[in-house]
């Protein structure tokens, strides 16, 4: 499971957006119990707000020097702003009402497809002798796809040929013509985990 995050970038914030974002930070961490000793300290936030404003305010002439200095004030507090949200999140450890009460933005979680068993297979001759094609409905959410046949009566102890793929389509080769031969494709999942099709069966040509 993945572990909620906060956003640490700041780069397309607006200059006035910025400074009301920092304050809002500070306003929030300020005597918030969950953050009792902030790395960095949140007296040095309040400075890095500060100098930024004061030369925000002093470039709005656009003298060259003045907006100079106001982009490397700003650069300064978004890197402290930085620090301070790895510092907010290895605190919160995933904590969502931490992160939300810290004043930072909650970043999106991916949210992963369920991989489910193939609802069906299909198995055919390949396009040589000696072939089959096994195939089940391709998932986004599978990782991979072990295809397996067998010429055993399906037991607990029958011996599987397995061939691992990307899709849900695989060709075994060097199969003995005219046995009846049965398959089973899995969806495996990220973490391993895997969710089997039905039995299929077909004789080899």
């Amino acid at each position: 499971m993945r572990l909620q995050k906060i956003s640490v970038s700041f780069s397309h914030y607006s200059d006035a957006n910025l400074k009301a974002k920092a304050d809002f930070i500070l306003q929030s961490m300020t005597g918030n119990a969950a953050f009792v000793a902030p790395i960095p300290t949140l007296a040095d936030l309040q400075t890095a707000i500060t100098n930024f404003g004061d030369a925000l305010t002093t470039a709005s002439t656009l003298d060259r020097n003045a907006v100079a200095q106001k982009n490397q004030c700003r650069e300064i507090l978004e890197g402290i702003l930085s620090q301070l949200g790895m510092y907010v999140m290895f605190i919160a450890n995933g904590d969502v009402a931490i992160l939300i009460s810290s004043g930072y933005t909650l970043t999106k979680v991916p949210q992963p497809g369920s991989v489910t068993a193939p609802e069906g297979i299909v198995i055919k001759n390949g396009p040589s002798t000696g072939q089959l094609t096994t195939v089940v409905p391709t998932q986004k959410a599978a990782s991979s796809f072990l295809h397996s046949v067998t010429t055993d009566s399906v037991t607990a102890d029958s011996k599987w040929i397995s061939l691992s793929s990307r899709t849900g389509k695989c060709t075994f080769t060097d199969l003995q013509p005219g046995l009846k031969y049965w398959g089973k494709t899995a969806a495996v999942a990220s973490d391993g985990e895997m969710f089997y099709s039905p039995l299929g069966s077909w004789i080899v040509q």
